[in-house]
């Protein structure tokens, strides 16, 4: 993924894989990614952009099944499923942000996730917040 850009991906199913890139200021126009392979459609996902190694990372959301747990990355071509040891409990509408000075992508809160945890690019680990 270039660093001149930021990815969205549509929730809507009629969009089912597509993902757009928007430039930024300096450039003029959304770019239409169609990738071999991309999650399904949901709603309540997150999304961020892990600018260590130049990664979006989405966890979870929900479908018409029901909450969803899993782990895809976005490398500027495609989205690659992630397989974990320890993954987060299936959930939605949760937040994510990336904390650069760690290297770690960070989930909070969600329907269904009590915890906090952290994803530094090949695992996922349930952190207990200091008081």
């Amino acid at each position: 993924m270039s660093r001149n850009s930021h990815a969205l991906f549509p929730t809507c199913p009629a969009l089912l894989g597509l993902l757009l890139l928007a430039p930024l200021p300096a450039q003029s126009a959304w770019q239409l990614a169609s990738p071999a392979t991309s999650p399904a459609a949901r709603h309540g996902l997150a999304m961020v952009t892990d600018t260590t190694r130049d990664r979006v990372v989405l966890f979870g959301g929900e479908d018409a099944q029901g909450l969803i747990a899993d782990t895809w990355e976005w490398d500027g071509q495609n989205w690659l499923p992630i397989t974990t040891a320890s993954a987060p409990p299936a959930t939605h509408l949760h937040a994510m942000a990336f904390d650069a000075a760690r290297q770690r992508t960070v989930l909070f809160g969600g329907v269904g996730n009590p915890g906090t945890w952290e994803y530094d690019g090949a695992n996922w680990l349930l952190r207990q917040p200091s008081v």
